[in-house]
């Protein structure tokens, strides 16, 4: 199924990186999950498995959000004052 368990500690030693700089490239991966923490310093990697449905996730949200904001745009628009015939800029 494409999941293994990932030490951090582990990967920044044998990639002879910071572990900061392995915690900030597994912050991106956790937020469209990629990679779940499980404990400290320990995550579960599902890689594209779980992207798929995560990406689809976000755009059902970003298309729910942009309808809302167009939605109060227009209710704000109509409810401006009107002076001399025109409405406010």
């Amino acid at each position: 199924n494409g999941e293994s368990e990932i030490c951090l500690d582990a990967a920044a030693s044998r990639l002879g990186v910071e572990r900061r700089r392995i915690y900030d490239i597994v912050n991106v991966l956790e937020s469209v999950g990629i990679v779940v923490r499980k404990a400290k310093n320990r995550y579960t990697w599902y890689g594209k498995s779980k992207l798929e449905p995560t990406l689809a996730a976000l755009k059902k949200e970003a298309l729910a959000n942009k309808s809302l904001k167009k939605t109060s745009v227009d209710t704000n628009a109509k409810s401006e004052p009107l002076q001399n015939g025109f409405r406010e800029k």
